[in-house]
């Protein structure tokens, strides 16, 4: 059955063979993750350049003729490729700052196309990550993995390093993209939390605890307060020093 768009999606009462799982659909939906990958999202949700409908399809139909292992391997494997193509291009950015903000742009990027493919591939999800994968609550989680293996882990010292020195001295990276970098950090490692918590609890919501905790929390929340306030202050004096600089003298 031929479809508007050029997908041939055979008969769904019908089983597909391996080659036409080799042949044609998985390289539709290979085609269709690269192009999730390298797209922002405003242009695949909003310019039309995918149809969920027929990925779903196309996933649903995979699914139903048991190819769910092949297509997950599948999917990690180009994932893991897409990843090392982000890894080679920071390799060869010079630069703190410069790498940061690459760092951050990647992997913003990465994690909402991650968002996007776990919903096209979300029957994927429920009839095989969720009950057969141990360790994986579902495929976003898979997918988020692989960067956690090939992003973080290689840079990570350097990462922390840059990040321990913006903690401290405050506006030298834009504030948003700081905060989004960190935010996005956070969900590929968790434990970074909790092994550096100067660089990460200012950013990430506390999780749920014991109420034994309660007391080291608000002490947390009151240092944090605290330092906020002095930083704000420390501002305003660098703003009134600058400005009777700049004031002609009378």
């Amino acid at each position: 059955m031929a479809t508007g768009s050029g997908i041939t999606i055979m008969d769904p009462f019908r089983g597909i063979t391996d080659d036409e799982f080799n042949n044609d659909y998985w390289p539709r939906l290979a085609q269709i993750v690269h192009l999730i990958y390298d797209s922002s999202r405003s242009d695949i949700v909003e310019g039309g350049l995918i149809s969920f409908e027929q990925t779903y399809t196309l996933v649903y139909k995979c699914v139903c003729s048991q190819y769910e292992v092949p297509l997950y391997d599948n999917l990690i494997a180009l994932t893991a490729q897409h990843i090392q193509n982000i890894v080679a291009h920071l390799i060869t950015i010079d630069g703190d700052e410069s790498f940061i903000v690459n760092l951050a742009k990647e992997l913003s990027s990465y994690l909402t196309a991650c968002r996007l493919i776990s919903a096209v591939f979300s029957y994927l999800e429920r009839c095989y990550v969720k009950p057969k994968l141990a360790g994986f609550k579902d495929l976003y989680s898979a997918l988020v993995k692989v960067a956690t293996a090939h992003i973080f882990e290689p840079f990570s010292e350097r990462v922390l390093s840059i990040l321990s020195i913006a903690i401290s001295s405050p506006f030298s990276l834009e504030p948003q993209m700081l905060s989004s970098l960190i935010v996005n950090l956070h969900q590929l490692e968790p434990t970074l939390v909790a092994t550096h918590p100067a660089i990460f609890r200012p950013y990430v919501p506390p999780q749920e605890g014991n109420v034994n905790d309660l007391p080291d929390l608000i002490q947390e929340a009151r240092v944090m307060s605290e330092n906020r306030a002095n930083e704000t202050a420390d501002m305003e004096i660098s703003k009134r020093g600058t400005k009777r600089h700049l004031d002609p003298e009378e």
